[in-house]
């Protein structure tokens, strides 16, 4: 045999456990190249691999980066850069989505993230739509705007796991209305949060974890919040965070007034009990109200 020849892999020549094999070594880039081969088992034999072993899909927007990442499991993670513009790939509501189409057609995905940056065109709400109602399953979510898209309602619906929000205007921060008390998400965080509504606050409770920071919020609405917590078990809550970052609160002033089954434990500690039994603790300072939830 020439040496010219023995450069190459026989792959295609290898029984099809032999190749599976030889496949399953392979990066999730590297696999979805030989998916583009018009071979039919192939693409049955990458879609069979990444089924066992599911991969996780990130997707970021950003003004310089359009990047899809794929975290398998127990593998260093990669990522594909679209930024450059290419024919088929200029725009976020024709190349990015038929991308997206294509690797969620060849490989198996477990759950996709998105992460869109201030800058970013928000035509590419029409490409998280589409991943959702494919059936993804939307894992996370993280938004930089100054401008809260009404559709970002859907995704927080449809989202199971985190949600990370930066919005910058309390005309944006006062859209947050969304009712999260069916809401699979599990942990909520907002930042520069300002313009959050006490009611959209209380809400946040059905999610376990809650982290708000430069929230704006007086004692006697802190107060409000903790016995809207101790009437109703259904909340999920298991912790939650606020950081007053641009001002001072008056710790002094009614956050535990009238809650006579509260417990003093130190200086701006008190345990407090919910009407089903669960326990929690409360501690505040100036500038930190922090809530942990026990036995939930």
């Amino acid at each position: 045999m020439s040496s010219s020849l023995s450069q190459f892999f026989p792959l295609f020549s290898l029984p099809c456990l032999a190749m599976e094999e030889v496949l399953r070594h392979l990066t999730p880039i590297e696999l979805l190249c030989i998916s583009m081969i018009n071979k039919s088992y192939l693409r049955r034999t990458v879609r069979r691999i990444t089924r066992r072993n599911p991969l996780d899909l990130r997707v970021y927007f950003t003004p310089t980066k359009k990047l899809f990442c794929f975290f398998p499991n127990g593998l260093k993670p990669e990522a594909i850069d679209l930024s450059v513009p290419t024919p088929d790939y200029t725009d976020p509501s024709g190349g990015y989505r038929h991308f997206l189409n294509l690797v969620t057609d060849r490989f198996h995905i477990k759950s996709i993230f998105f992460h869109i940056d201030d800058s970013s065109d928000f035509r590419v709400m029409g490409m998280m739509k589409e991943a959702v109602l494919r059936g993804l399953q939307l894992g996370g979510l993280l938004i930089r705007a100054r401008e809260l898209p009404f559709s970002v309602a859907y995704f927080l619906s449809k989202c199971t796991r985190e949600a990370t929000l930066q919005l910058y205007s309390p005309q944006s921060r006062s859209l947050l209305v969304h009712n999260f008390s069916t809401s699979p998400l599990q942990w909520i965080r907002v930042r520069e949060g300002a313009g959050v509504r006490l009611s959209t606050l209380m809400s946040m409770m059905h999610c376990r974890r809650v982290e708000v920071s430069r929230v704006f919020i007086e004692g006697d609405k802190l107060n409000r919040v903790i016995r809207r917590w101790m009437r109703q078990p259904d909340y999920r809550l298991e912790e939650m965070e606020l950081r007053f970052d641009l001002h001072r609160l008056d710790t002094n002033w009614k956050i535990m007034e009238g809650i006579e089954e509260a417990v003093r434990m130190d200086d701006n500690c008190y345990s407090i009990q919910r009407s089903d039994g669960v326990k929690a603790t409360v501690f505040f300072t100036e500038q930190l109200f922090l809530m942990k939830v026990y036995g939930n």
